[in-house]
């Protein structure tokens, strides 16, 4: 008797309506192109859309990169978060 492999799938994808499953269908949508963090928490949830590219990335085995930079408007510094889907 063998053991099941217990490994992901690479390019399984997470089950449409879900949390996961929303912020795939935007990245898919518009793979290679960066998109705004707070589009992503819009549609992932607030402090939750993270989890969701994390998950898209260690879960089902896409590429998804992250970056971020500072602006500063009306005095304030600000950093913005963009992901996108390779």
């Amino acid at each position: 008797m063998t053991q099941q492999s217990l490994s992901f799938h690479p390019k399984d994808t997470p089950k449409p309506g879900t949390l996961c499953g929303r912020v795939f269908d935007v990245l898919h949508a518009r793979r290679g192109e960066w998109i705004d963090g707070r589009e992503l928490a819009k549609i992932g949830g607030f402090a939750g859309f993270t989890a969701r590219c994390r998950e898209l990335r260690n879960r089902y085995g896409y590429d998804i990169e992250n970056r971020w930079y500072e602006v500063r408007r009306d005095g304030k510094k600000f950093r913005v978060t963009e992901y996108r889907m390779l």
